[in-house]
Parts: C-alpha cells; structure tokens; sequence
C-alpha cells in the first residue's frame, strides 16, 4: 500500500519563502530543486483536507495546496487555496465516485481527468444510451459530484499534479 498526505506553500519571493517555510515547519521544507514552485511544509497529514491551516497558509504565503492518496483503495483527496480562499477542492474514493466537487476546474482536470482515450476505452464496455450519456458528460469536462466517471488511479493522479504544480518532492 502506497500512500501520502503532504501540505505546500508557494514560494513566490524564493529565498525569503524557502527561509520563512524552514523556520516555521523545521526539517521537513527541504526537498526543493531549482524548478520547484512549493515547497513541502507537512508531509504527515491525514485523508481530510486541514482547512483552517491550508487558510492560514495561504494568507502568509499566497497559496497552498493539500494532497492526499492511498492507492490499495484509490482514495484522493485535494485542496488548493489562494490568499485565504478554497478555489479547488476534490474528494474522490473509488467505490464511491466523487464526492466531493467545489470550486472552480483546475488546468490539469481537462488533461489528466477527461483524456480522451480513457473515454474510448470506457465506451467499450457501455451499451448504446450509458455510452451516449457518458459522451455527453465527457464533453463538459467538469466533475460532478455522486459520478464514478471519470475513473482515476490516485498514486499517479497525486504525482501527476506533483509535476504540473512543480511541488517539491516530500521527505
């Protein structure tokens, strides 16, 4: 079982942002290359996005996000905030589809979410009226909650949006 619960900080003025992170969270800031956006500043969270801390991190430092996944049972959980406001949050258990959709739809979702080659391989197995109402919510490509589709593997959904965001690694 893989799993990882991680919380990052924007690193919008680098060095003063790198220093205020390593004073503030200790050790756990230091994974950081050249290319990194974020720095990890808590990579023990639990499933449940801290929203009164990803709030409070963000006011301080402009932005953070929350990410979390367990792969024996494809759980995934995401947050992002900006200047002290959820702009994105997303819970996802495969047994249960999404359950939770707020927000406004992130970059990635369209690319990582809605590939079109996920759908043609789901339409094979989908008769003829489950296949057209699955083409049609395709074509939206925004996430509705209480939907199993579209599918997602947590593990690689989680270092996916690793490398888009060009979050630190996680110690």
């Amino acid at each position: 079982m893989a799993s990882l619960g991680a919380i990052w900080v924007a690193l919008r003025d680098r060095e003063n942002d790198l220093e205020r992170a390593k004073k503030y969270f200790g050790n756990q800031s230091q994974l950081v290359t050249d290319d990194d956006k974020f720095v990890c500043v808590d990579n023990n969270a639990n499933e449940t996005a801290p929203n009164e801390k990803l709030q409070q991190l963000s006011k301080e430092f402009g932005e953070a996000f929350f990410m979390y996944f367990q792969s024996t049972i494809d759980y995934f959980s995401f947050a992002r905030w900006i200047e002290g406001e959820v702009v994105r949050e997303l819970f996802y258990y495969a047994d249960e589809g999404w359950q939770v959709v707020t927000g406004t739809p992130e970059p990635w979702e369209e690319t990582y979410l809605f590939n079109e080659n996920d759908l043609e391989s789901l339409l094979e197995y989908e008769d003829e009226t489950d296949a057209d109402e699955l083409r049609r919510y395709w074509a939206t490509k925004e996430l509705e909650e209480g939907k199993f589709y579209p599918l997602l593997s947590a593990r690689e959904t989680c270092y996916d949006l690793m490398r888009f965001y060009k979050l630190s690694a996680v110690s």
